[in-house]
């Protein structure tokens, strides 16, 4: 009976270690993300093309990265991609970026069109 109660005893700790030991890696999984994220975001404040772009989401999970929101032209988007791949941790990058060339050029239009007040069309 005392070494059955001793294996149990055993067996409980043994399960609880490799609970803790899983929990750990989960930890250190989401610092790693958080890291990760934190260089990603400092490497594009940093960039001298990149840091006017506002608009750009950066998330990251077990490694792979997505860039997402709105940037003005294609080089900006394949930069973003470009400084984040160079990032030490990233093993994959979703580049979700959208070129927002259109609605640039239709405020344009838009202010072009309109007439000033008092001014008859």
């Amino acid at each position: 009976m005392k070494n059955l109660c001793v294996v149990a005893t055993f067996l409980v700790i043994a399960w609880l270690c490799a609970c803790s030991k899983g929990d750990e890696r989960v930890i250190q999984h989401k610092l790693g993300d958080a890291e990760i994220v934190t260089a990603v975001k400092a490497k594009l404040a940093a960039d001298e093309g990149l840091r006017t772009v506002t608009d750009v989401h950066v998330t990251a999970s077990n490694g792979v990265v997505t860039l997402a929101g709105e940037v003005t032209d294609p080089h900006e988007s394949a930069k973003a991609e470009e400084l984040t791949r160079s990032v030490h941790g990233v093993a994959q990058v979703n580049n979700e970026l959208h070129v927002e060339i259109a609605s640039r050029d239709n405020d344009r239009e838009e202010r072009s069109r309109k007439v000033p007040a008092g001014r008859p069309r």
